[in-house]
């Protein structure tokens, strides 16, 4: 009497359990096969919007496309006829306060074309973006593209500290998360979006214009920067470290997809105004590490580019740096005076040195 007692209440909760887990099965499944044939995206700009930035060194305006990226509009049912290079970012990629003529990829197009490579260079960077969305970008848009040539592009000067907070959340969180990752993808994606969007972290791509009005020279940034916490760049913390495997885990599932489809894949390292200005960066190392962390690091190479350089050896990702050529560049600025952004000089010059990696590997990309 007393098991009967006590296992019907318990039989009828574990169907009550069984029923509602179902139930929300049934209900991602539906959210995960609607997003997908509605061509989810998990861009945080408006599909077919126009923004408008201002700011003391431009004026320029955004034309987002059918799925919130700067360029023409997708089809993923028509067939490539000229060789396809995506390339994948942040605001740098994007175009940041350059006209759409002026950014990364429309430089490196013009620039294969005319040295008959017959290249269609797709344009997949975002505002704001981290390692993690370009994860999702490259799989919820790239893959579709049916590409040639991807060029993930990583940005040294903060894709390591928005990794961070991935490295403080807790191991059941993370394992949780890496199964919903796996069994439902773009919910999660679509859902992390959501989030942001309420929260306000995507503080630009909802509106439909931003006028930045405080303007501090490049040398004002690096002083300014040097009284926040963010010391990311050099630490041997745990949080670092963990955020960096983060990255190269995600670099490392990217190149191993693009192996099954015979994809080349590149990644190329973009670096801010701090590093390419020895001064500002000795002045920011010293500040943050002390000068025993600088001169024993040999300066910002090896700090910034060490785990990608073990990446490259490990797993033979390539990897294209115009690090050598920003400082060996000895003219204006390539970079906004009072934003830290690669201006049309900067972007020029980084098109250019990946267009020099690609033209060197054609041949043997293409036999």
């Amino acid at each position: 009497m007393l098991m009967e007692y006590i296992y019907k209440p318990l039989k009828t909760t574990l169907k009550i359990i069984a029923t509602f887990l179902i139930i929300l099965f049934i209900f991602f499944t539906a959210i995960e096969t609607s997003l997908y044939w509605t061509n989810y995206s998990p861009s945080y700009f408006s599909y077919n919007s126009s923004q408008v930035h201002k700011s003391c060194d431009f004026n320029v305006k955004y034309n987002m496309n059918n799925l919130g990226f700067r360029e023409e509009d997708f089809d993923f049912s028509k067939p490539n006829k000229k060789t396809k290079i995506i390339m994948i970012g942040d605001s740098m990629i994007m175009g940041h306060g350059v006209k759409e003529s002026d950014t990364i990829p429309r430089i490196l197009e013009k620039k294969l074309r005319a040295n008959n490579h017959d290249s269609q260079v797709v344009n997949l960077g975002l505002s704001a973006a981290n390692p993690s969305l370009y994860s999702q970008v490259f799989r919820f848009i790239a893959l579709r593209l049916k590409p040639d040539i991807v060029i993930v592009n990583y940005y040294s000067g903060n894709d390591p500290q928005e990794m961070v907070p991935y490295a403080k959340q807790n191991q059941t969180y993370k394992y949780i998360r890496n199964i919903f990752d796996r069994i439902m993808p773009r919910t999660l994606s679509f859902l992390n979006k959501r989030v942001s969007i309420l929260m306000g972290q995507d503080f630009f791509s909802q509106k439909k214009e931003l006028v930045v009005k405080k303007c501090l020279s490049l040398k004002d940034q690096a002083l300014e920067i040097l009284k926040g916490p963010n010391d990311f760049i050099f630490l041997n913390n745990s949080e670092y470290q963990i955020a960096v495997q983060r990255i190269n885990s995600l670099f490392i599932k990217m190149q191993e997809e693009c192996e099954k489809r015979g994809i080349k894949f590149y990644v190329n390292v973009i670096d801010s105004f701090i590093q390419t200005r020895p001064k500002y960066w000795k002045l920011y190392a010293e500040a943050k590490a002390g000068k025993d962390w600088f001169s024993s690091h040999q300066g910002p190479y090896k700090a910034n580019h060490k785990f990608l350089d073990e990446l490259h050896t490990q797993k033979n990702i390539s990897l294209i740096k115009p690090l050598n050529e920003l400082w060996r560049y000895t003219g204006e600025s390539l970079y906004y005076e009072h934003d830290g952004h690669l201006n049309p000089r900067g972007t020029k010059l980084v098109a250019n040195t990946i267009y020099k990696k690609l033209d060197e590997e054609w041949r043997l990309i293409f036999p």
